[in-house]
């Protein structure tokens, strides 16, 4: 019921409201999002990825199974996707958003860490977040080419949980056992998602 502040009260008790576990991106999914976030066009996934199971929905994750073959296809297709992003320096300046003053700009790293992974993660990425991606700096100093670097966190990205999953935990609503508020970037995921199948 509407409480008359546009917050949409769930009772969980209602007949037929389930569990939601992790849904991992379908593949289609998972290519509509290579296009938005890379302008990758090259649909890897589709061909790549294992087939998603259709019961009637591809997005069932209860269906979506781990399996070492996923593991190394995302492996495969985030390499790939990374390195066509880095080969074309239109795009790719594009992406990174900061022209680097050489092969260890350390501040041009954090902003392109801290801006893409709010796109790629679809969250903004604390301090913390941040530092966990620095050391990849250091192969761009070691091949003396900073966007070896940018594509090495292009590559661990795309096959981050938060990139492959829809992480939707929400916040505890005090009083109400098992309720959940998402905050503002998971309802636009579930949004975005529901509605034209990417982010």
């Amino acid at each position: 019921n509407n409480q008359g502040n546009n917050q949409v009260e769930v009772n969980p008790d209602i007949e037929g409201v389930g569990l939601t576990g992790l849904r991992r991106l379908s593949r289609e999914e998972y290519d509509n999002t290579l296009v938005d976030l890379l302008g990758d066009t090259t649909r890897p996934g589709s061909s790549a990825l294992p087939e998603d199971a259709i019961d009637p929905f591809d997005n069932n994750y209860e269906t979506q199974r781990v399996s070492q073959a996923l593991v190394e296809a995302l492996e495969n297709v985030a390499t790939g996707a990374a390195r066509r992003a880095m080969e074309d320096a239109t795009r790719r300046d594009e992406i990174v958003g900061c022209t680097p003053a050489n092969s260890g700009d350390e501040v041009c790293f954090r902003s392109f860490v801290k801006s893409f992974g709010l796109r790629a993660l679809r969250h903004p990425l604390t301090d913390d977040d941040v530092e966990r991606y620095l050391p990849l700096l250091a192969f761009g100093v070691e091949d003396d080419n900073f966007y070896t670097a940018a594509g090495l966190v292009i590559q661990a990205m795309l096959q981050q949980p938060k990139f492959v999953y829809h992480v939707e935990r929400g916040i505890p609503v005090e009083g109400r056992p098992n309720v959940y508020r998402l905050n503002q970037f998971e309802v636009a995921n579930k949004l975005a998602y529901f509605l034209w199948g990417s982010m």
